[in-house]
């Protein structure tokens, strides 16, 4: 009797399995999950193209370039999530406002500044984007920007900065090719 129920049971487990209907994935995303994980990758381009602006003017601090391939990764990963909700592809518009962003950055003195500015901005962005969104997929991605932004990344770009400040670059001594000439007096004895 047990195994004819459990047999029964199967049956019918496998039978709703096939009969219920197929929802897209599309479909279970919500538009205000969809915007904010527009938002994210959108964010996500602005950061990258920041610190790759930034580090192309100042390839000393090898700081911009570590952050820049982390948000490399996560642009990747936010692909994903676009792929696996059949959703377009937005392209990179934030390539202006980056570059705009990155030459806000004057000196060496204010780089770091201007990049922990914008990791606590993006970390605002989240928070906000996370009181709408319905998705958990989203919402993992925008903690884990938020998390990266207000952790990693900015006591990253802090550290980096007491380095500078601790040891500022002085311009170089000009050296000429040839030494100076040496006087020579004779002493008569």
């Amino acid at each position: 009797m047990n195994r004819l129920m459990v047999i029964f049971l199967c049956l019918m487990l496998c039978l709703a399995g096939t009969t219920a209907p197929i929802v897209s994935a599309t479909a279970s995303l919500a538009t205000s999950s969809k915007t904010a994980l527009v938002s994210c990758l959108q964010q996500e381009y602005l950061m990258r193209d920041t610190y790759q602006n930034i580090f192309i003017k100042y390839p000393t601090l090898t700081t911009f370039g570590t952050v820049a391939t982390d948000d490399v990764v996560m642009i990747t990963t936010l692909k994903k999530l676009f792929a696996k909700y059949r959703l377009a592809m937005p392209t990179d518009t934030k390539v202006s406002a980056a570059r705009t962003i990155a030459n806000t950055a004057t000196s060496i003195s204010n780089v770091h500044i201007v990049a922990i500015n914008l990791e606590q901005s993006t970390a605002n962005l989240m928070t906000r984007l996370l009181r709408t969104t319905r998705s958990t997929d989203v919402a993992r991605a925008e903690t884990l920007i938020r998390r990266m932004s207000l952790g990693s990344h900015t006591k990253t770009f802090a550290a980096e900065q007491a380095t500078v400040a601790a040891h500022p670059q002085t311009t170089p001594r000009r050296i000429s090719p040839f030494p100076a000439p040496v006087t020579t007096r004779t002493v008569t004895v």
